[in-house]
């Protein structure tokens, strides 16, 4: 039985619209989804709440016209936002890198908040309010971007926070980027976004990566262990990976998810893993997601091998109980990953 999608219109006098989405988002329903966009905007209505509380599904293509539309109201000065997101969605929103990206709140009233207030950018000028980074110790211009050492486009910066420079580089295209403070910036060679905290963790916004991704949800055991570790070996033998560091990498990136498993659910409870892998042209990318136990205050002694092998080991746990794991693996080179 085919799917569908109903989209509700509610407009207030005085408020965003809210479009509320019941069904699921796939190929069978994209056209009506995005018609509702897009016939929103030819109206003028550049403020919209997409209210997903019964919305059980959404597919990659959905997503990607959530992406679309998102730009195309922030260059007209609007903004879209989803309210009540399910936790099934929420999950790949996370997974994706998407909630740093799109707002999400829990409740409608919330929702037309954030729509009705946007944050202001560097580039309207005031304290620390120009519109360029530095790259190195010069001022960078736009036609330099894409040297060694860019700068990177700042989107939406805290001002409060005193300014730290810091070399990142671009998870996407490998370029440095020079940067200061915390806040949400871009890529100046690949305009891939990515935002800083004020502790000085660096997330990058995946679903831009002009990569090949691969989505995999499974419980932890240890025939599905085996299996991720073969699928990435498949990848890396693409990649013309040298075998030995390519069996490695597999095995390890598949210890993670042991290590996930054993610590974070109980052990009468198999654990659900929703896994992300992103081969780019420079490194492969893996994100895990998870629902089970926090463990930040024990991720450093859980994971320090991996920590000392991966190239940018990250573990986080986030407000909604969703816990996220990841790292990378650089092809070619030394220093990123230890034969």
């Amino acid at each position: 039985m085919r799917a569908d999608l109903t989209v509700r219109s509610l407009q207030e006098s005085d408020g965003p619209l809210v479009l509320q989405l019941i069904g699921v988002i796939d190929a069978h329903t994209l056209d009506p989804f995005e018609e509702a966009l897009r016939g929103a905007m030819q109206e003028g209505l550049h403020e919209i709440v997409l209210d997903c509380e019964e919305l059980r599904y959404v597919n990659s293509a959905g997503f990607g016209e959530l992406i679309r539309y998102h730009d195309q109201l922030k260059e007209q000065g609007g903004r879209l936002v989803l309210a009540r997101v399910p936790t099934k969605v929420g999950v790949i929103l996370e997974m994706l890198g998407l909630k740093s990206l799109i707002p999400v709140a829990t409740g409608l009233e919330e929702a037309r908040h954030l729509a009705r207030h946007r944050p202001p950018s560097r580039t309207e000028g005031g304290p620390g309010g120009h519109g360029e980074a530095t790259a190195g110790k010069a001022e960078v211009s736009p036609a330099a971007r894409a040297r060694t050492e860019p700068k990177a486009a700042p989107t939406r910066p805290d001002r409060t926070a005193t300014p730290r420079r810091k070399t990142v580089v671009c998870a996407v295209c490998d370029a440095r980027l020079r940067i200061e403070g915390e806040g949400e910036w871009s890529c100046a060679s690949c305009g891939a976004p990515f935002s800083v905290t004020r502790q000085g963790g660096v997330a990058f916004d995946w679903s831009r990566a002009e990569a090949d991704g691969v989505h995999l949800t499974f419980d932890v055991s240890p025939r599905t262990l085996a299996a991720f570790a073969g699928l990435l070996e498949g990848i890396l033998i693409e990649r013309r990976v040298s075998h030995a560091r390519m069996r490695r990498f597999a095995r390890e990136a598949a210890h993670v998810c042991h290590l996930l498993g054993e610590h974070a659910f109980e052990q009468e409870q198999p654990g659900t893993l929703h896994v992300l892998a992103l081969a780019g042209p420079q490194r492969l990318h893996v994100r895990v997601v998870d629902r089970g136990r926090s463990l930040q205050a024990r991720a450093d002694r859980i994971f320090s091998t991996q920590k000392r092998l991966f190239l940018d080991f990250r573990y986080g746990s986030q407000a909604e109980g969703i816990n996220v794991t990841e790292f990378a693996f650089a092809y070619a080179g030394s220093g990123v990953f230890v034969s």
